[in-house]
């Protein structure tokens, strides 16, 4: 009997050992997939930009994490009691709760939330959007939610410009008052890149001017690009306010002169239609902290304005022969110009 016990012991003893050697291996996957499969079209939308594969980083990272979940769960089933449940307890705690498999659980949540909430806009009026603007390439819409009760917009149309195009102009943060110009005394005076952790991943500063008697505002962006043209045709941008730390870097206090504004939530959804076409779609949510104007006024000014950017995003885009976008291209010092072009020639042969 003792020498059964002390075998089915050594037994598990030995397969919590194979486990906790595949935890590791996984770890070291998870970790790979997530530094090498993040390029930044700028986290502008999961801000304004950035660049993460649907396929090799939400989907490959995500499943490494809940397959770590599952070895540990069938573990700790075989494990009732003693020094070796406590060790498996442990590590599953650990693997719970790692900064790195919690980020990569959040921005799975995120992307695919957004990406399926354009989804489901199909047909704008359909689904509960009151359009304000139209134009022969684009359209605007507001959409009042009831449970927030927050107004989020929505502007889709076709811009004559390729997607290289459109992303090299969205992910340059300090040019970006090129396209996001000030109409009235409303709008960025200035923008700046202030932490950048990987290639697809960054953190941008927006300051806005707002007409008087208002205070100019500040907006810290969050954002990070999804390569969905496998799965879905298209590339998908989601961006939301930062919180106070971006990957362990604190994000600084907004300037004595300026409140900070809030980004509930922003996306961009770039599908490109040929070489030299993309279909685009902007959702946003943003709260400018102006709590003494009505809501109401407030949609009716942005439902006003929210399409200005956006046509001025695709003029800016059709051509960059000459400017400073194109020598950054050139550049491309984070890498991103060279997997973007990369990856648009992959999927425009493959729809031939």
């Amino acid at each position: 009997m003792m020498a059964e016990a002390a075998t089915a012991t050594a037994g598990l003893e030995n397969e919590v050992k194979i486990i906790f050697e595949k935890l590791a291996d996984l770890e070291k996957q998870i970790a790979l997939v997530f530094s090498s499969h993040k390029l930044l079209v700028v986290r502008c939308f999961e801000v304004f930009l950035g660049f993460n594969s649907l396929t090799s980083f939400s989907n490959k990272a995500q499943k490494k994490v809940e397959e770590g979940n599952k070895l540990l769960t069938e573990l700790l089933s075989k494990v009732s009691s003693g020094d070796l449940q406590q060790e498996v307890l442990e590590k599953q705690k650990f693997w719970k709760s790692s900064p790195l498999h919690q980020q990569i659980e959040q921005e799975y949540t995120l992307v695919h939330a957004l990406r399926d909430e354009f989804q489901a806009v199909g047909n704008p009026q359909d689904c509960g959007w009151a359009k304000v603007h139209e134009e022969p390439t684009l359209t605007s819409y507001y959409k009042f939610d009831t449970r927030t009760s927050r107004t989020h917009f929505l502007i889709k149309g076709t811009m004559e410009a390729p997607l290289l195009n459109v992303v090299a102009v969205m992910t340059e943060v300090d040019l970006w008052p090129n396209w996001f110009p000030s109409v009235a005394y409303w709008g960025l005076s200035k923008s700046q890149l202030v932490h950048r952790p990987s290639r697809v991943h960054f953190l941008a500063q927006m300051m806005l001017n707002f007409p008087w008697p208002l205070t100019p505002r500040e907006m810290m962006v969050d954002a990070f690009g999804v390569d969905a043209l496998d799965e879905l045709g298209l590339v998908i941008v989601y961006c939301k306010s930062a919180s106070d730390m971006f990957h362990e870097f604190p994000v600084p206090a907004p300037p004595a002169s300026h409140s900070r504004m809030k980004l509930n939530i922003g996306g961009f959804m770039v599908r490109p239609v040929n070489e030299k076409q993309c279909e685009v779609q902007i959702i946003f949510d943003v709260d400018p902290q102006i709590k003494y104007i009505p809501q109401k006024l407030l949609t009716t000014i942005l439902s006003f304005l929210c399409h200005v950017p956006f046509k001025q995003l695709g003029v800016v885009s059709q051509n960059l022969v000459g400017t400073e976008y194109e020598q950054r291209v050139k550049e491309d010092k984070y890498g991103l110009f060279t997997f973007a072009t990369e990856r648009l020639a992959e999927h425009l042969a493959s729809n031939k």
